[in-house]
């Protein structure tokens, strides 16, 4: 039998903890990939660098896009806020080269829930 250990700060355990109970089931596990595969965000955006209706979540974290504000251009650098913005507001900025389509996600997560979606989409490399 195999078991994966993961050594994680208190405030990250937090995070997961609360990220990983279900309210329908309160004492059900889930995981931040089962989390963003369920909400569909996998439907559209490849972990894998490949292309997509989105941008890949791969090397995403740090990464300069060019986005259209208020239909001007401007680069962005993609950190914690701009992932936050486009996933409750992803009217606001929109990558160029993709279509304006993405949902938004406000009210579809706790705070905790897209704090670890936001940890999570920082790590996929």
């Amino acid at each position: 039998m195999n078991t994966k250990v993961i050594a994680m700060s208190a405030e990250n355990f937090s995070d997961w903890y609360a990220v990983s109970r279900t309210p329908e089931e309160p004492g059900k596990v889930i995981s931040v990939e089962n989390l963003i595969n369920d909400t569909g965000c996998l439907d559209c955006h490849s972990l894998d660098g490949s292309e997509a209706v989105g941008p890949t979540f791969k090397g995403m974290f740090n990464r300069r896009h060019v986005v259209i504000t208020d239909g001007k251009k401007r680069t962005i650098t993609v950190d914690d806020e701009y992932i936050r913005r486009a996933i409750l507001y992803p009217e606001a900025d929109i990558v160029q080269g993709y279509p304006e389509v993405m949902p938004s996600y406000k009210g579809d997560f706790s705070e905790m829930q897209l704090n670890a979606v936001i940890e999570y989409l920082k790590s996929v490399r």
